[in-house]
């Protein structure tokens, strides 16, 4: 194998491996809610997505405060739950999420890189 082979390779996984823990870090309310980490035998939630994804408590405890902020805002909260987008970038948005606005920050989150979505909600914030 080429060493552009085994880049090509190494790129390509990565994107999976990303696009896979975001759906993982999506199914974690649910767990929570069900309370499936226990009947599986593991001491928390914590544990449980440490275990089975390498996650540490500070990213479990993020996704599920997303979760309960985007309870009013369904658009915002498939997008956490079906794995879209990162909870990295929605956590970005959160404080100025609205009802009125979430389908305008959905498509923004979507499209714009990380630092831009901080640059748009901190714009939102100071009323521009």
């Amino acid at each position: 194998m080429t060493d552009e082979k085994l880049y090509e390779l190494c790129k390509k996984y990565g994107r999976q491996a990303l696009l896979w823990r975001q759906k993982f870090v999506g199914l974690l309310p649910e767990v929570y809610k069900r309370r499936l980490y226990e009947k599986k035998g593991f001491g928390s939630i914590f544990e449980f997505a440490f275990k089975l994804a390498g996650l540490s408590e500070k990213q479990v405890r993020l996704v599920l405060n997303l979760e309960q902020k985007f309870e009013d805002k369904p658009v915002l909260r498939r997008m956490l739950i079906d794995g879209e987008v990162s909870a990295n970038k929605l956590v970005r948005i959160a404080s100025v999420a609205t009802r009125e606005n979430e389908e305008e920050l959905a498509a923004v989150v979507k499209t714009l890189p990380k630092s831009a979505v901080d640059t748009y909600a901190r714009d939102i914030r100071n009323g521009l």
